[in-house]
């Protein structure tokens, strides 16, 4: 039985809040615990590796979940195509763990922090495991989400409980890594019953091309994500990568919110493309992409505007560099937000993964570039703005791509009525600055007043897309 949309949508979220939310939460503690040096040299042993992690997965938790989610109530395909992929992984990842290890234990600047780089490279020696495409695939988000639930609540008394001292860095990064690998062995004891490993008869390599493929996409989209902080290691100083780290977690926090809809729809997107069902495809791409842009357009705004009181409340007065990282990032939420939509989601659910390497392989040449030029005259804010730019640039091939499959247009009333409470929103924050002297009433009250202002007037405007949420989560009598 197919399961509802909505709710998939609630639970996806929360988990993917959940994976952002706790690096977030405990980042408030750890920056007057740890300080910027600290934290960065935990965040750039978890930038290298963030390479490794992906080269293991081999694009499998995108693939995994589109094809598990073709062959859902097929019992003995299910268990097949499983067998194959979890072989393909187990490679992989044994493949990346020797590589990591050597590295560290041979190369100086690893080697001198070796306990800290081995804590980190726990969740690579685990990934083994990283079976949730299997439950997302199956449309299980409420098990993934209560179960990620579980094991952050246990991380973080863990971290407030044991890190108490910049000599506690290393703790810290162990802690992080159980909060990930602790999810992989609910998988184990999870699946027990549900799959039953069958090796006669497979074929791992019919899934080559295509994971191969996924995986050239993913590693452009790290490099691009992940170079800016490589870079920033090692031209700049760890306190700088401290700074540029708490401000892309802000950015990630706000981009799981709409990638994480946008994923929740991708089971459902492929079973529409393989029937041919174009209409509910349209249907269903052109009611995901309304509900994200009235979240990612406030976002965006009101993260600009508050760039200073978020990375002095948050972090402390020391983090202060943090908010001109924040104001230039900004326009990322609205770039990601779409781009998440139009390539990931559709190129993915229309078999177009080479389209996907295409627009990455572009945006981390891009980024690589601008990172080049930018970090030696400009240091975090020229990464930055790398950033911005290399996203532009994936938009723009996505949106390519994909015209083809959906086309993106908005009713003009509903589009007039985002700009009006846009308006009401920045003149609500505008006026909050002028109220409240201290940072955490001003806070608050931009998140209070700032949101009711805009959500009551897309709906006093007859937003149709806000009313119908309403609608939808609106007791039924």
């Amino acid at each position: 039985m197919k399961k509802s949309i909505a709710v998939n949508i609630i639970f996806n979220v929360s988990y993917k809040l959940l994976n952002i939310l706790f690096p977030m939460v405990t980042s408030v503690y750890l920056a007057r615990v740890l300080g910027p040096l600290y934290i960065g040299k935990v965040s750039y042993a978890q930038n290298i590796l963030s390479y490794f992690i992906v080269v293991a997965s081999l694009g499998i938790p995108t693939y995994g979940m589109r094809e598990i989610a073709r062959v859902a109530g097929e019992k003995k395909q299910e268990n097949r195509l499983f067998t194959e992929l979890f072989l393909l992984s187990a490679i992989s990842t044994i493949l990346c763990s020797i590589v990591f290890t050597s590295m560290i234990f041979l190369i100086g600047r690893f080697k001198s922090e070796i306990e800290l780089y081995l804590c980190v490279g726990l969740s690579l020696y685990m990934n083994i495991f990283n079976i949730d495409w299997y439950f997302a695939g199956n449309e299980e988000y409420a098990y993934i989400t209560v179960r990620s639930a579980i094991i952050k609540l246990l991380s973080l008394v863990g971290i407030f409980t044991l890190v108490k001292t910049q000599s506690d860095y290393v703790i810290y990064a162990f802690i992080t890594s159980v909060a990930t690998t602790g999810n992989y062995l609910f998988n184990v004891f999870s699946l027990r019953k549900r799959i039953k490993l069958k090796f006669q008869k497979i074929n791992v390599k019919r899934h080559l091309k295509s994971v191969l493929i996924l995986l050239l996409t993913l590693l452009a989209t790290d490099l691009y994500n992940q170079i800016d902080v490589t870079m920033l290691g090692i031209w700049c100083t760890d306190e700088v990568v401290g700074y540029y780290s708490n401000g892309i977690k802000i950015i990630r926090i706000i981009n799981s919110v709409t990638t994480a809809i946008s994923a929740t729809i991708i089971p459902r997107m492929c079973i529409y493309h393989k029937d041919n069902k174009n209409a509910e495809f349209e249907k269903l791409f052109r009611n995901t992409f309304n509900i994200i842009c009235i979240i990612i357009l406030p976002a965006a705004v009101s993260l600009a505007i508050m760039s200073k009181e978020i990375a002095v409340f948050f972090w402390g007065e020391v983090f202060l560099p943090t908010a001109s990282i924040l104001l230039i990032l900004s326009p990322i939420l609205i770039v990601i937000g779409i781009s998440y939509l139009t390539g990931s989601i559709i190129l993915t659910a229309t078999n177009n993964e080479r389209c996907l390497m295409y627009a990455t392989a572009f945006g981390a040449i891009t980024n690589v570039c601008l990172n080049v030029l930018l970090i030696n005259n400009m240091g975090m804010n020229g990464a930055a703005i790398a950033s911005v730019a290399s996203e532009l640039v994936v938009f723009v091939i996505h949106f390519h791509f994909s015209k083809s499959y959906v086309k993106i247009n908005m009713d003009r009333a509903n589009i007039i009525s985002i700009v009006i409470a846009l308006s009401a929103m920045v003149l609500t924050l505008q006026v909050n600055k002028i109220l409240f002297s201290t940072y955490f009433f001003r806070i608050v009250f931009d998140i209070i007043l700032g949101g009711m202002s805009y959500f009551i007037f897309l709906y006093w405007l007859g937003n149709t897309t806000m009313r119908n949420l309403i609608n939808t989560i609106k007791p039924k009598r």
